[in-house]
């Protein structure tokens, strides 16, 4: 079982470098790179107001 979770856990890597272009190369990765976009994440000027301004809350 332990094999198995550690090749999924390869697998995803190399999925990643695929999705983002680094399939051939992941020296040229740099930090950040094959994070995703979550929309759910709030997020300054996407998703909730600019600044703490307008929203005091935060």
């Amino acid at each position: 079982y332990r094999e198995l979770m550690r090749v999924t856990c390869q697998w995803r890597q190399l999925k990643a470098y695929k999705w983002n272009g680094f399939g051939h190369d992941p020296e040229l990765l740099k930090p950040g790179e094959l994070a995703l976009f979550c929309l759910a994440y709030p997020q300054s000027g996407i998703n909730i107001p600019s600044g703490p301004e307008e929203n005091p809350d935060l």
